[in-house]
């Protein structure tokens, strides 16, 4: 093996991975900062994407309103996310006390699955799923660094 691949990019990871909503409708992987780009072409309204998958970090505005910020360093690109079609135990879960609490609370990064859509003026991400991401830049921490012992335990 001595093919070296340059995981330092992890979006690239992140957005070749399959679905793992199993609904037949597939939800294609953009980044927050593209999906302005991806609503601004002509033909979007007809031809477009309209189910898509990302990761950002989610801050809630309202009970039913959010903002999904990019992850990408040095990138501040926010999108609007509904969160009207979640069921509450979606969005509410029991942390280590037993009392149910907003899902943010706990994680901050979550990787969205939803359908664009407009909402008045605005364009919206409709989210029909959210799976949590415990730590997208530790992902590729170990393959970062490798330190290599012999037998001994020596470097």
């Amino acid at each position: 093996m001595d093919e070296v691949h340059d995981l330092e990019d992890w979006r690239i990871s992140l957005s070749s991975r399959n679905n793992v909503i199993y609904n037949g409708t597939p939800y294609v992987p953009m980044l927050v900062e593209n999906i302005l780009i991806h609503i601004s072409f002509e033909d979007y309204e007809t031809n477009g994407i309209k189910t898509i998958q990302t990761v950002g970090k989610l801050i809630p505005k309202t009970e039913t309103v959010a903002t999904l910020l990019s992850v990408t360093p040095g990138n501040n690109s926010a999108f609007s996310v509904s969160l009207k079609i979640l069921k509450v135990r979606d969005i509410y879960i029991k942390d280590s006390n037993d009392i149910y609490c907003p899902i943010w609370k706990k994680c901050s990064i979550f990787k969205i699955y939803g359908t664009l859509k407009k909402e008045g003026l605005e364009n919206v991400l409709e989210a029909s799923h959210l799976v949590p991401v415990q730590d997208v830049v530790a992902t590729t921490v170990p393959k970062d660094k490798v330190i290599c012992y012999n037998y001994n335990g020596i470097k």
